[in-house]
Order: structure tokens, then C-alpha cells, then sequence
């Protein structure tokens, strides 16, 4: 294991942080016994091949070494490697991130400029390309004796959706073979629910169904449920939309799907408000959708999707006024008034920025023709106000 390390020439890669001389010590670190010691070195190489979601030339020489460690029984932390995998997949170039900054802005028509551009969108090519090759690596992990191996190496073949067809058919055949655990069941019908949604893949689409209709565990038919409304949308079964209502109020341990085994920006109830907000929006979802807006992490991701699908991302007409509007659309509005996290986000950025109306939920609220000021949003939502002008 690690054989090779020494054969790369890191000293002539870069990292975030300058030449990659450390990248081997960091890597044979994460099979140290001592979890002190593997906590440093993750902490060092989630500042250095992966920084904040950008990725580097050295980046792609590591990832061979990362398979390596994930697949061999007895290295800590298995599963850790695998999230980290997916974390770099699905990684960026730091001069396409960041490119509209200042010191960035006046070089963009400068040759040299596209030329360095290009050569790290090579390297985030180069990176996918290293981790796919896994691929065949990580359907064995999903017979691996950990479960929570077991569940990274489905959230990571769920990654890779331009072999969507290929990691349906594994991720499918480990559920039928009998998994026991009930979570893992649970994130690996969420993993299908992904990939089925990249490929819209008949098979899996009925899969989900059947999982739904069947399975004993409350867990596996949500996340099954969720695969769904993120496949066929409006037309997702009664059945089904109705697993997904119930489960808002009784979530029956399924948040923990992301607690426990995957490793994502957004939290669980972020994922559940988005997929509850893929259909048609009516009465009798809307209260689910306020409940994973107070429980969410990014509320306003939610009020962001559910506004889109209720105004068909149309502002309101100037000079609106509460009444004159459908009830759902009321009582979606008076949920987003009573949406304290939402605005607390609000507020801080509020104290954060002078000009506040360019910024995150204020700014889209106005879009919509709402308030963005949480005193005039409750005056609107009381009648004492009308919609802003457009």
C-alpha cells in the first residue's frame, strides 16, 4: 500500500498553499492508529488538494492513493476517504470560482489569464477522470463489512452520474441482495433517487416505487419518496407525496442519513423542502414545506424554490394586496413570516452589508415583489401594506 507515493514528483506539483512536498506525509498520516494524528492530516489536506470546493494540479496525483487507503480493510476512517473523494469529484477551478474578484476582473482578456484558466479546468478533468476510475472499487465497497463504508461508497458512486446507469445497477442489486441496515438502506434508496434523477431511468423510477409501496423501514420509503419527487416531479404517486407530508412531522430518524453517513453542503431538511417544492404546490403541502423550512440550515434556499413554484418565478403585480391572492400562496406567506430562522439569516446580513437589498433573501424576496424587511413582510402578510412595486 502506497508503494508508489515516492514515485511522484510532489515537489513539482502545486497545491493551494504552494508546492505539494507534504501531500505524502499527509497521506500515509490517515493510516496512523492514533486518531490525533489522522485528524491533523485531514485538517491539512482539506486546506491543500481541496480548498473551500477548488481543486489543484497536485489534486489528481493524490486521488490513486486515496483509492488505495479506502479499500484496504484495515485503514481507519474508510469511510472519511470516500467522502473526501466525492468532495474533490466534484470540485472546481479557483480562477473559475473566483474570477469576477478585482485583482482577477482586469486580467480575464489577457492571454495568459485563459491560458492559466484552462490548464486548471484541465486539472478538475483530470481529477473526475482519477476518481471514476475507482468505480469498480467502490461497488465492492458496498458489500464491505462497515455500513458506514458501505453508505460513502453509495453517496460516491451517486456522484459520478455520467455512469449513472452502470451505479444504478450496482446500488439496486446491493438493496436487493439484502441490506440490513435500515439506514443504509435509506441512503442507498437516496443515492438511486440522485442518479435516477441525472438519467431519468425508467427501471430505478419503478425501483423507488416499489420501495415506497414496501419496505418496512419509514426511513427507506422517505428517502425512497424524495427520490421520486426529484424524478417525476407533479407526477409523483399520492402514495408517495403523502410518505413525504407525514414525514415532515414524524421524521422517524431519517435527518440522520446525512448526520451519520454523507457529507454534503446542504443539510437534510434543505434536500426534503427542495424535493417537496419539485411538484405542484397546493394546500395540503404547504404546511410540509414550512416544516422543513424551520428545521432546514438554508430556509432561504427553500422560500427561494417554493416562491419559483408558486409564481411560476413571476414578481407579484405592483400594488397587490394579501387578499387578492390564492389561499396557498397566503398561507405559504404567513409561514415565511413566522420563519424565524429565516429571518435571523436575514438580520445578520442586514448588520453585515450597508447595501442591503443585493443580498440573499431580501434580494429575493423584492424580486418576487415582496418586502424584504421582516416588519414590512408582516405588514404586507397583515394587509397594511401592498405588494412592492415591480
Amino acid at each position: 500500500m502506497l508503494e508508489d507515493l515516492d514515485k511522484v514528483e510532489w515537489d513539482k506539483l502545486r497545491h493551494a498553499y504552494g508546492l505539494a512536498a507534504d501531500v505524502p506525509a499527509r497521506l500515509r498520516a490517515l493510516t496512523s492508529p492514533n486518531r490525533g494524528v489522522r485528524q491533523e492530516a485531514w485538517y491539512v489536506l482539506h486546506g491543500n488538494l481541496w480548498h473551500q470546493g477548488t481543486i489543484y494540479e497536485a489534486t489528481a496525483y493524490a486521488v490513486p492513493f486515496l483509492i488505495q487507503l479506502a479499500c484496504k480493510p484495515d485503514v481507519p476512517d474508510r469511510h472519511q476517504i470516500l467522502a473526501y473523494l466525492g468532495l474533490i469529484a466534484r470540485g472546481s477551478s479557483f480562477l473559475a470560482v473566483h474570477q469576477n474578484l478585482s485583482h482577477h476582473e482586469a486580467r480575464k482578456t489577457e492571454p495568459d489569464f485563459q491560458e492559466e484558466l484552462q490548464r486548471e479546468l484541465g486539472w478538475v478533468w483530470d481529477v473526475r477522470q482519477a476518481v471514476r476510475q475507482g468505480a469498480s472499487l467502490y461497488n465492492g465497497l458496498l458489500d464491505d463489512g462497515q455500513p458506514r463504508v458501505r453508505a460513502a461508497a453509495g453517496h460516491l458512486l451517486a456522484l459520478l452520474y455520467e455512469d449513472a446507469e452502470i451505479h444504478l445497477g450496482w446500488i439496486r442489486s446491493r438493496l436487493a441482495a439484502g441490506e440490513p441496515d435500515d439506514l443504509i438502506r435509506a441512503t442507498l434508496a437516496f443515492c438511486i433517487g440522485r442518479l435516477a434523477a441525472a438519467a431519468q431511468h425508467e427501471e430505478s423510477i419503478g425501483f423507488l416505487e416499489q420501495l415506497v409501496a414496501s419496505d418496512p423501514a419509514p426511513a427507506v420509503r422517505i428517502a425512497a419518496a424524495l427520490g421520486l419527487a426529484w424524478c417525476i416531479r407533479e407526477a409523483i404517486p399520492t402514495h408517495a407525496l403523502t410518505v413525504l407530508i407525514d414525514g415532515t412531522s414524524e421524521p422517524h430518524g431519517t435527518e440522520t442519513i446525512f448526520h451519520h453517513v454523507l457529507y454534503e453542503d446542504e443539510d437534510f431538511w434543505t434536500w426534503y423542502g427542495k424535493a417537496l417544492c419539485c411538484g405542484e404546490i397546493h394546500s395540503r403541502i404547504v404546511p410540509a414545506i414550512l416544516s422543513t423550512m424551520g428545521k432546514s440550515n438554508d430556509p432561504e434556499t427553500i422560500v427561494e424554490r417554493l416562491l419559483i413554484a408558486m409564481l411560476d418565478d413571476r414578481p407579484l403585480k405592483s400594488g397587490m394586496q394579501f387578499s387578492e391572492l390564492k389561499p396557498s400562496l397566503c398561507l405559504a406567506l404567513k409561514g415565511i413570516a413566522e420563519c424565524e430562522p429565516l429571518w435571523i439569516a436575514v438580520d445578520r446580513r442586514a448588520d453585515r452589508y450597508r447595501d442591503v437589498s443585493t443580498t440573499g433573501a431580501i434580494a429575493m424576496l423584492q424580486y418576487f415583489g415582496l418586502p424584504g424587511r421582516r416588519q414590512d413582510f408582516q405588514a404586507f402578510v397583515d394587509g397594511r401594506i401592498r405588494s412592492n412595486p415591480t
